[in-house]
């Protein structure tokens, strides 16, 4: 949704048309490197998030890393939150993490690999709780499948939990501060685990590509992202703006790469 809307505002800056491609699944790594394989001219772009485009590397064989990629523009913040069941006895996350302590929780997810279940693994790191990750393959997936009764909690960004209305508790938010969109949800921080999973979306494209192109399209993706219109379509879908320029959202791979490679790290021992 937000590459949909980012391509319509920027045509107008760009003087021709954009079009979108869904590549769902795989912690984004059949996406990416379709976007590589492509002619690098310019003419083919790939939506990034991040860590999960920086992290991939370090959990499997890719046919990329992130210096393969040039980042033209971040574009969003997505906060993840963990949500259990309105119906549980579950009111806060310590209670959920003591239960978690006794008996393994099943947890739904989009991704072994992505995001949320490096977040999941750092907060059963921290905690000392046993989770099995229940793969969904998207988040609103992850989100269907606790409300069908299938798992016990699911780790989901929070735009796609908004969609589904009731049904739904949030114990915690993943950010260093706590969501406008749910002001009373406190932080994991804040209940004593500081585990950050900040999802931050941007478009990149082939760093072989012209650099020539590359400033045209940062410029215009600036622009798409000044205008009300764009401004305006995020605010109704409860969308975070994050825009970052070129440089700006390199060091934000990088920081990313570095605190995830971690937690990979402890996965493999």
């Amino acid at each position: 949704m937000q590459a949909r809307l980012l391509a319509q505002v920027s045509e107008k800056f760009l003087g021709q048309p954009v079009a979108v491609t869904n590549k769902p699944g795989g912690a984004t790594i059949p996406g990416v490197t379709e976007a590589l394989q492509a002619k690098p001219d310019g003419y083919t772009l790939v939506w990034i998030a991040i860590p999960s485009v920086a992290t991939q590397p370090f959990l499997r064989k890719t046919p990329y890393t992130l210096k393969d990629l040039y980042p033209l523009a971040n574009v969003s913040r997505n906060t993840l939150v963990l949500y259990v069941s309105d119906k549980s006895d579950w009111f806060t996350l310590e209670q959920f993490l003591a239960e978690a302590k006794k008996k393994t929780i099943d947890m739904s997810l989009n991704a072994i690999g992505a995001l949320p279940h490096l977040a999941a693994v750092e907060l059963a790191q921290k905690s000392g709780a046993q989770f099995k990750y229940v793969a969904s393959k998207s988040s609103a997936g992850a989100v269907v499948s606790l409300l069908g009764g299938h798992v016990q909690a699911a780790l989901a960004h929070e735009p796609q939990a908004f969609s589904h209305g009731k049904g739904l508790r949030a114990l915690a938010v993943f950010e260093p501060e706590r969501s406008e969109y749910l002001p009373l949800v406190p932080t994991a921080k804040e209940q004593g685990y500081e585990v950050l999973g900040y999802v931050r979306d941007g478009v990149a494209i082939n760093v072989k590509a012209p650099q020539k192109v590359k400033d045209t399209l940062s410029a215009a993706f600036k622009k798409a992202m000044e205008t009300d219109e764009f401004k305006n379509a995020f605010l109704k879908r409860r969308i975070k703006m994050y825009n970052l320029n070129p440089g700006q959202t390199m060091e934000l791979w990088k920081s990313a790469a570095g605190t995830y490679s971690k937690i990979i790290e402890g996965l493999k021992k």
